[in-house]
């Protein structure tokens, strides 16, 4: 009898596990998300010329580099519309299925996939108008870059969450 209790408190355990849910990335209010439509060859092109304007170079920086580098960098967000991307805010009625993908989660099988991250949409979240957190995300890829919070990112967007919050930001509202 004590066998088939230590059996199945492991199997409750092992399944509470993989079940479990952490923390919130952020405590926010509202959301803004950029997005741009660029071809790769286009981005290619431009890194490769010699004399880049300012917007071309933080063009490149913000969709293919790292920029920005710390959640306090925040000069590059009004210069976004200047360099291509559309501004949306998204609706306080999506806040709460956004707020079940940014959060901390555990996964039974993580991916990754190795190609060249091209970040053609961004998030900014904010609380009483500050910025909090940023998320740029590349959909092709399924990659992220996230800033201003301080739980464990590192599975972000496994088990559907890229699929679900793809559809939240691009598909057409009616």
């Amino acid at each position: 009898m004590n066998k088939s209790l230590f059996i199945i408190g492991i199997i409750l355990l092992t399944f509470s596990c993989s079940q479990k849910k952490g923390d919130y990335y952020f405590d926010f209010d509202q959301v803004d998300h950029y997005s741009i439509k660029i071809d790769e060859n286009e981005l290619f092109d431009l890194e490769e010329k010699k004399n880049l304007t300012q917007n071309q170079r933080l063009k490149i920086d913000i969709i293919v580099n790292d920029k920005p580098e710390k959640i306090s960098d925040t000069a590059f967000i009004p210069k976004l519309t200047k360099i291509g991307f559309t501004k949306n805010k998204v609706s306080e009625n999506e806040h709460a299925e956004l707020n079940e993908i940014f959060r901390e989660k555990s996964h039974d099988e993580v991916y990754a996939l190795a190609c060249v991250h091209v970040y053609r949409d961004i998030l900014i979240f904010k609380k009483s108008d500050s910025i909090i957190g940023i998320a740029k995300v590349c959909f092709d890829c399924l990659d992220s870059q996230i800033l201003g919070t301080d739980v464990n990112t590192m599975e972000f967007g496994q088990s559907g969450d890229y699929g679900k919050l793809n559809r939240l930001l691009n598909e057409k509202k009616l």
